[in-house]
């Protein structure tokens, strides 16, 4: 059997969704984010997907709704920003999202976030990773 270790970048498939397993993760850290990414696919079926559509297509996506995936502009925000957004504590005009404070955590958002970052592109993930880094 292969160990993680062995491979310089491998992917994982779970079912639905997957993640990148990085040379350096320890198998405790590979399930964590299984367990994350599985949490962020539920929460968004269940939460995200009647009006932002599917995360990876943005089928069925409602009319001025953003979709998560890299023809979206989630990407461009850093994730401090998405959090702050999805839990109703930034307002901004023509906000139509529902705060999502009382029946999501933090924690959620990040789940969620996890999953769709698996949906983009590679320059996208890695403006986005740079936008996040760059707002702390």
């Amino acid at each position: 059997m292969r160990s993680p270790r062995a491979a310089s970048r491998s992917v994982v498939r779970v079912q639905q969704p997957y993640c990148w397993v990085l040379p350096n993760w320890d198998c405790d850290s590979i399930l964590k984010c299984f367990a994350q990414l599985e949490r962020g696919h539920d929460i968004y079926d269940q939460s995200c997907q009647q009006c932002h559509g599917d995360a990876a297509t943005g089928e069925g996506a409602l009319p001025g709704a953003p979709v998560p995936n890299s023809a979206g502009h989630t990407w461009h925000h850093a994730d401090s920003q998405l959090v702050d957004i999805v839990l109703g504590r930034l307002e901004y005009p023509g906000r139509t999202m529902p705060p999502f404070e009382s029946s999501m955590t933090e924690t959620d958002v990040m789940d969620v976030l996890a999953y769709i970052k698996i949906g983009l592109g590679h320059a996208q993930a890695e403006a986005q990773a740079t936008v996040t880094t760059n707002s702390r």
